[in-house]
């Protein structure tokens, strides 16, 4: 999104935050109800798993979309394609990952783990995709072009 590595640093961080934040109020009320401990539970849980999907976009998913974008989208495609594109990309990538993770941090790696992971998998990916288009991706935009204007 932005024009340089400080530029992508900024939207990434910002769009992981907004992702985790939505994510682990999700999870925590899917697992637990609303609860008056729910903004404590994410306040402890907020920094470690964000520390954990930066380095997976970074590490990982980055890369992945870095492969699978060429393929997809030419340059002279609407703005508006590689949007949705690229986020579709990302929210299958760090969906399947930080499940993945999640499912290995409460479960362990055993016999039993695809069939935790899957459905974990499923749950999440039902919203995060809405997540990112409807909700995230808009704010993250909205704020990076007021930080870093055209």
């Amino acid at each position: 999104m932005g024009k340089n590595k400080i530029e992508n640093l900024v939207f990434m961080l910002i769009t992981c935050s907004l992702m985790v934040l939505g994510m682990i109020t999700y999870n925590n009320i899917l697992q637990y109800g609303l609860s008056s401990s729910l903004p404590k539970t994410i306040l402890t849980l907020f920094l470690p798993i964000l520390l954990v999907a930066v380095l997976v976009e970074l590490f990982i998913v980055s890369k992945l979309k870095n492969i699978l974008l060429p393929l997809v989208i030419k340059s002279e495609d609407p703005l508006l394609k590689k949007i949705i594109v690229t986020s579709f990309i990302m929210v299958c990538g760090m969906c399947f990952c930080m499940s993945l993770f999640a499912t290995i941090m409460k479960h362990g790696v055993n016999t039993d783990t695809l069939s935790y992971f899957l459905p974990t998998l499923a749950k999440n990916f039902i919203v995060a995709l809405p997540l990112q288009f409807i909700i995230v991706g808009p704010i993250v935009r909205k704020l990076f072009f007021k930080l870093f204007p055209i």
